[in-house]
């Protein structure tokens, strides 16, 4: 991104009918005379993608992103309003582990949707 690109991978760029991108892409990269690893692999998309678990993930949310919705809110209400997000996080965490989000399958997403399913179903005393 700091380059100008997003982030593709390497397979993508090949694979791409648009052969100026990738040119344009070798030509951001510094050399003085060579150029930083990390640079041409980010670049080039050969680097790893970054991993981040549902917790971190949360936490970036919490920080970074839900701050507008924030704004205004006492420090009860900040509390209460991360409180019923952070349950939430924590019973998938505690349901399916806290895995990296690129991990996360249509099936963790059912077995999550079915907890929810047989916990809020009436039960017969009711």
């Amino acid at each position: 991104m700091q380059k100008g690109f997003v982030y593709t991978p390497n397979s993508d760029l090949i694979e791409s009918p648009n052969v100026d991108e990738l040119l344009e892409r070798l030509k951001s990269i510094p050399g003085n005379p060579v150029p930083k690893k990390e640079d041409a692999e980010a670049v080039l998309g050969i680097a790893k993608k970054p991993s981040i678990t549902v917790s971190q993930a949360f936490d970036v949310y919490y920080s970074e992103i839900a701050v507008s919705e924030l704004i205004g809110k006492s420090e009860s209400q900040k509390a209460s309003w991360r409180k019923v997000k952070l349950r939430a996080v924590n019973n998938f965490i505690s349901l399916v582990g806290d895995i990296a989000m690129d991990a996360i399958s249509r099936e963790h997403a059912r077995e999550f949707y079915n907890w929810w399913a047989q916990r809020l179903v009436p039960s017969e005393n009711q």
